[in-house]
């Protein structure tokens, strides 16, 4: 799982770094950026970080796989 929050995506390409990476992406903003194109990701949050949390934790507990 990678999970990116907070961020605009202009500073640290993050689409660009994780676009070649294997795995579930998690994205977590305020609002959509221009620099991050949201189909990248499993699950996009639009919402304060305290608001989204209990979320993600869902999102985590009925998609994790220990094995993989």
């Amino acid at each position: 799982f990678f999970i990116v929050s907070g961020t605009q995506g202009n500073v640290v390409p993050i689409d660009s770094l994780l676009g070649q990476v294997e795995g579930r992406k998690l994205l977590n903003n305020l609002e959509p950026s221009p620099f991050i194109d949201d189909r990248h990701y499993e699950q996009s949050y639009y919402k304060p970080a305290t608001e989204a949390w209990p979320l993600i934790q869902e999102y985590l507990q009925q998609h994790w796989s220990p094995e993989g």
